[in-house]
């Protein structure tokens, strides 16, 4: 018995047709428009990040759409630098200062 082996080349143009991918992840919620409704200047007060994040979270939640996971999250810096927000280190934790949150 004789085992033939057969090897298919592929052209250069020769390609397999595309594909057709559906995405239904939702959409990813702007951490700075939730923030713009969200914040309240309020002076001496500090809110911890990660409470900030959670309430985005729960937010995000409420409208359907994903929220950005804490580390993809850099959107935090551009917005306290935009508006003017000092962000405050206290050990491991980061605070924004002098805002409050508006919403529970």
């Amino acid at each position: 018995m004789r085992i033939l082996s057969l090897t298919v080349r592929r052209e250069a143009g020769d390609r397999e047709p595309p594909r057709l991918v559906v995405n239904n992840y939702p959409l990813v919620a702007s951490l700075i428009e939730f923030a713009a409704g969200a914040l309240k200047r309020q002076n001496g007060t500090a809110i911890e990040f990660e409470d900030f994040y959670l309430a985005c979270r729960e937010h995000c939640t409420a409208k359907n759409a994903r929220a950005l996971a804490p580390a993809e999250a850099a959107q935090t810096n551009e917005l306290c630098r935009e508006c003017g927000i000092t962000i405050q280190q206290k050990g491991r934790k980061r605070f924004l200062a002098d805002v409050q949150l508006s919403v529970a």
